[in-house]
């Protein structure tokens, strides 16, 4: 007789009794809290849940660490010598599992279109990040470092919009990324990829950045973010800041979790 690997029979296992566990675990509980509508949706629908239950906390941010402020935005600016150019930043890990060619390209692309682009890289896999660059920038286009929160905060305030581009996969149609909470509450505008948990749908329908859908051509994608600069509305950076504190603030969700707590 064949032999089963015990890898192999531990996946057939886990993939046998993981949905029912779950279906289990969902039907017994007194509330369920989840990230996004998304997944609060999903929920419903595969696991016949009780959505009067069902929470929606999504990843969340400090608004006393991220905020806007004009003044750090202008210092960090100068700094940077970014004062007459629109500046892209991205902040997180960079590897191949993260869609980070995509996010170079996309950026070198509008790069190579549009004069006086820069590009931020915050990120703790410079290395990585150097590689990238050197297949889609000239060193006096980009900015590549390891940063502290308050690093990021800072840089998050000079730059004038935040990449939030990923793959078509199941996880992030779910998904609540906290990069995007972190570029909100600095009151930053997104091009951000569709079918991102429920900011993408947010990102639409405030008019707060750009949506790319994966299906869209180079020159598509490249119309999509000239008609955002020729907005006749600008950015105003403290009032998306504020909006977001009522959204995607730790703090403003502290009552709403004690108020769960206290009915089970």
């Amino acid at each position: 007789m064949q032999r089963i690997k015990a890898s192999k029979l531990k996946i057939k296992i886990t993939d046998y009794l993981f949905p029912k566990f779950l279906k289990q675990s969902l039907r017994n509980s007194d509330k369920i809290i989840c990230v996004s509508n998304k997944l609060k949706k999903l929920i419903i629908e595969k696991y016949d849940a009780n959505s009067d239950i069902i929470f929606v906390m999504p990843c969340l941010a400090d608004e006393e660490t991220f905020y806007y402020d004009e003044e750090i935005r202008k210092k960090t600016r100068r700094r940077l010598n970014i004062e007459d150019k629109f500046a892209f930043i991205y902040a997180g890990g960079i590897g191949s599992w993260r869609y980070s060619d995509a996010v170079f390209q996309v950026i070198s692309d509008i790069k190579k279109k549009f004069e006086n682009i820069f590009f931020i890289v915050l990120t703790p896999n410079e290395k990585e990040a150097q590689n990238y660059s050197k297949k889609y920038f000239d060193d006096k286009d980009i900015f590549i470092a390891k940063a502290s929160k308050n690093e990021v905060f800072e840089y998050l305030n000079a730059a004038d919009m935040g990449v939030l581009l990923r793959e078509y996969d199941p996880l992030n149609i779910v998904a609540s990324p906290t990069k995007f909470a972190e570029y909100y509450l600095t009151g930053l505008p997104a091009i951000i990829s569709e079918n991102i948990g429920d900011y993408s749908e947010l990102v639409q329908k405030e008019n707060i950045g750009i949506v790319l859908s994966s299906s869209l051509s180079q020159r598509e994608y490249l119309s999509k973010f000239e008609n955002y600069l020729n907005k006749k509305e600008k950015v105003d950076r403290s009032f998306l800041s504020c909006k977001a504190k009522n959204l995607l603030s730790k703090k403003i969700y502290i009552d709403k979790l004690c108020e769960i707590y206290t009915t089970i």
